[in-house]
């Protein structure tokens, strides 16, 4: 028994609710349904069963290398390896020397080092502590790093916002200048 199903009337329907939904910046229905099959895939062991753990394991491989391209961690510890003339133009390559952002990335790396090290011994414990300990660190940076440094290789806001931000800042003193120029009757180009 087969059902027939019109195709053409469901892209048409489909068509429609897609140009009568407006664009959102932020909603909740995509987490939820991301945990949810979470909670299924509790119920899918039976059919995980039978898949080969090595493709499971690659699976997994693949997801945990594709997540860090953007980590910004991670970008700054390849740039320790990579020559300068080579370093993407990225806002914390631009405005902080590389001693210094190679420095910070460093003792991120310690800090990332010893969370590891107290997670894995019999001081797990004391983990939640540990986590805690990163805010005196993160405040003693302060001491080493000027705050201007900080706010650039600590910064909370992405590099495609971050970068947006600035070409206007540019944007903004390049027309000002240019207003300054015609004020003083100089010949502008």
């Amino acid at each position: 028994m087969f059902i027939e199903i019109d195709i053409s009337k469901t892209f048409n329907y489909v068509h429609k609710l897609i140009s009568f939904i407006s664009p959102c910046s932020e909603q909740r229905v995509t987490n939820f349904m991301v945990f949810l099959l979470h909670g299924f895939s509790v119920l899918m062991t039976p059919v995980l069963n039978l898949m080969p753990l090595p493709i499971l394991y690659g699976l997994f491989l693949y997801m945990g290398v594709a997540s860090l391209r953007g980590v910004e961690f991670f970008e700054r510890v390849t740039l320790m390896f990579m020559p300068q003339k080579y370093q993407p133009d990225l806002h914390y390559v631009r405005h902080v020397p590389n001693r210094r952002m190679h420095l910070f990335t460093l003792l991120q790396f310690a800090s990332l080092g010893v969370l590891c090290i107290v997670k894995l011994t019999a001081a797990k414990l004391i983990f939640p502590i540990a986590v805690l300990g990163l805010v005196v660190v993160r405040y003693f940076l302060k001491y080493i790093f000027t705050e201007e440094e900080l706010e650039i290789l600590d910064d909370k806001m992405p590099e495609l916002t971050r970068r947006k931000k600035e070409d206007a800042q540019k944007e903004v003193k390049r027309n000002w200048g240019v207003r300054e120029r015609e004020g003083k009757g100089e010949r502008v180009r």
